[in-house]
């Protein structure tokens, strides 16, 4: 019985080691659902967070789904560059996805001693220039030119990231062309053209492509918070007061000094009786 024990030993010791030493089951590949969905949950989270200070079981969160979400869309990039849904994952990741930065503060107590403390926050966009995902963007649109959602998130990601001559040119494009668009898309379109426009001044403008979105249709309700505002820039247009380096009226009208033309030297008399050229004549000197 003591030699049988003896002789299982190794033989657990083994069985021990080996489940030990098993492979880990395989990580399922990436699909674009599942991509999309982590960006969801990202950004309602993300979005979240920027009016409240997050736990750090959120933020934890959030970075955890913005790692594995960024992975998964350059993933797919790289098994398949020529899908158009890949390139749009990838930029809407690296433009509109949330990561958690650190920043520090700076206080003074009362006896002017300086203290620092370090917290954690929320900010959008996975990368510090916005070009990547721009690009990836438009390639998403150029791969699959008839999907209107493609082209209208370009637009809207070029406002977004502060390039409004480029965004107004493509969603006039959007407008005018002949890609797919639902009614969402279009209404999307529209009121996007109708804050650019707002944001330049244009007032009127913007009035009128609003007015474009309610006649695709008049119950969808996100038309009136932008007529609200456009009639309130529109009054504080007309009540505001001129610029301080405009004159006034007044200064506009006020007569100017009458001056007296100098006299020139050209157009200056000679007296009469005197020749301007003849010589000198020597006094006479006063003789003894």
């Amino acid at each position: 019985m003591m030699r049988r024990a003896c002789w299982m030993l190794p033989v657990i010791c083994w069985a021990c080691v080996a489940w030990g030493a098993a492979p880990a089951p395989p990580v399922p590949a990436p699909t674009p659902a599942t991509a999309m969905k982590d960006l969801e949950r990202n950004a309602a989270l993300g979005e979240a967070l920027t009016r409240r200070q997050g736990s750090p079981d959120e933020l934890q969160l959030v970075q955890k789904l913005a790692d594995r979400g960024l992975q998964a869309a350059r993933a797919l990039v790289a098994m398949r560059p020529d899908s158009a849904e890949a390139q749009y994952l990838l930029g809407s990741w690296l433009i509109y996805g949330y990561r958690v930065v650190e920043s520090e503060s700076v206080s003074f107590d009362a006896n002017g001693g300086e203290h620092r403390e370090k917290t954690q926050e929320v900010a959008q966009g996975l990368a510090d220039s916005p070009a990547e995902g721009l690009k990836a963007l438009e390639s998403a649109h150029a791969l699959a030119p008839q999907n209107g959602r493609y082209f209208v998130d370009y637009g809207a990601a070029l406002y977004d990231c502060d390039r409004p001559e480029e965004a107004m040119s493509v969603l006039k494009k959007v407008w005018l062309g002949t890609a797919d668009l639902t009614l969402p898309d279009k209404l999307r379109t529209a009121l996007l053209m109708s804050d650019m426009l707002a944001d330049q001044g244009e007032v009127s403008e913007a009035r009128e492509w609003v007015y474009r979105g309610l006649s695709l249709d008049p119950k969808l309700l996100p038309v009136a918070p932008r007529l609200r505002r456009l009639d309130r820039l529109q009054t504080e247009a007309l009540t505001a007061p001129p610029p301080e380096n405009v004159p006034s009226v007044e200064e506009e009208v006020a007569p100017t000094e009458e001056v007296a033309p100098e006299e020139s030297e050209e157009t200056t008399e000679e007296a009469p009786g005197v020749d301007a050229t003849a010589p000198e004549v020597p006094e006479e000197s006063n003789q003894d």
